[in-house]
């Protein structure tokens, strides 16, 4: 049996947190984030994080030592892109400059790295091209992250951006279904709390990505002032939907904004992309368990809504959790 990694998302509402050993998945849990601990994809205080952390792995029942840490947007740059052919350590000095038009800061701030996708050979076979992934951060936001797993009783082992969690998902797919998927389309719609995220890739190669600046943590503001209480209260009531308080004609005016800027972004996709045959759409995120918007979101997409547990493991604990877990479960499926 191979090594045992958690993968952990730390959102702006919930922790996700995912067990995996090889591509078998373990376990997945969640827990609640306190208030403002991340604000715009950051997390606030490291010493509240790596407390929270420390605690909610304990609540999940979750004693392991390596982990895998998501790395939001707001702190990574991801770009996939051709180059011609060359060493592993020639990339690597190279990267820099292809981020140049990104980083703000001194080239040698920052770590790079990549993942192949595929080689392109010329007319006499050798290799001349190769397309990759290509990822950088601020070296001391690794050393953040570490520092919190740290405290927190863990070590980081790795820090995954979300464009290549969702890669490693579809690699894994490939893998264990021994599955052609290079000419399918695959839309990914993460209905978060403070906004809605649509990733498109096509085999296992990232598209295009679209940021919407609504999530469904705007229910809970709209159910507070509807019914006068305090917005913890109001966002049990958005889960729970005990008053049917996911129809109010408030909430539908949230889910039509959110349609709206999806039917924009997938518009706009197909116009780039004339040869597009997206059919299959993923719904994740905590917005993915409010039917009214999912419903909404169906009528007017006219896509295929497929569950997002198809692309994992057969067995695994918790399966109703993986459309809330999946970037934890990218990110530890390595």
């Amino acid at each position: 049996m191979g090594k045992t990694c958690v993968g952990i998302d730390i959102g702006a509402s919930d922790v996700k947190f995912a067990v995996v050993t090889d591509n078998s998945i373990r376990n997945l849990a969640i827990g609640t984030v306190p208030d403002s601990l991340v604000r715009e994809g950051r997390i606030v205080s490291p010493e509240l994080a790596a407390e929270f952390l420390k605690i909610a792995l304990k609540n999940a029942q979750i004693n392991l030592t390596n982990c895998a840490f998501l790395l939001p947007s707001a702190v990574a740059y991801t770009r996939s892109m051709m180059m011609p052919a060359m060493s592993h350590d020639n990339l690597i000095l190279n990267l820099p400059y292809e981020f140049r038009d990104f980083i703000t800061m001194d080239k040698e701030k920052y770590f790079y790295d990549y993942a192949m996708l595929d080689t392109v050979a010329d007319e006499s076979g050798k290799v001349s091209e190769l397309e990759i992934i290509a990822a950088t951060t601020l070296k001391d936001t690794i050393r953040g992250y570490g520092n919190i797993c740290r405290r927190a009783g863990v070590k980081l082992r790795t820090a995954v951006p979300e464009e290549i969690a969702y890669m490693n998902i579809l690699n894994k797919y490939k893998q264990r279904n021994n599955v052609d998927i290079s000419e399918r389309e695959f839309a990914f719609i993460d209905i978060g709390h403070t906004s809605t995220r649509l990733h498109i890739y096509k085999g296992n190669k990232h598209q295009a990505s679209r940021v919407i600046e609504y999530g469904v943590g705007l229910l809970d503001s709209i159910i507070a002032e509807q019914y006068s209480i305090d917005e913890h209260t109001a966002r049990a009531y958005k889960h729970a939907n005990t008053k049917d308080e996911q129809n109010s004609e408030l909430c539908y005016n949230l889910y039509g904004n959110i349609t709206m800027e999806l039917t924009r972004a997938l518009n706009f996709y197909r116009f780039n992309m004339p040869d597009s045959n997206l059919t299959d759409i993923y719904f994740c995120g905590g917005g993915s368990r409010i039917t009214p918007l999912i419903d909404r979101l169906h009528d007017e997409l006219q896509l295929n809504i497929c569950s997002f547990s198809e692309l994992l493991p057969d067995t695994m604990k918790n399966a109703d959790d993986a459309q809330l877990c999946h970037l934890a479960i990218g990110v530890a499926m390595q």
